[in-house]
C-alpha cells in the first residue's frame, strides 16, 4: 500500500498506478508540471576511464 504522495509518483511503480486506478495520467502529467526547478544545484564531476 502506497502511504504518501511522493510514493504514488515513484518513477518504478508510477505506471502500475495509473493502470490500477490509484492515479490517473493527468495527475501524474500535473506532479511532473510542479516539481521544483533544481538545474541550479548541479555538480559536474569528472571521469577518468581506465582500459
Amino acid at each position: 500500500m502506497v502511504n504518501n504522495k511522493e510514493n504514488l509518483f515513484d518513477k518504478r511503480i508510477v505506471e502500475k498506478n495509473i493502470a490500477e486506478g490509484i492515479v490517473s495520467k493527468t495527475d501524474y502529467e500535473e506532479y511532473l508540471a510542479n516539481l521544483p526547478d533544481v538545474s541550479n544545484k548541479k555538480e559536474y564531476i569528472s571521469l577518468s576511464i581506465i582500459t
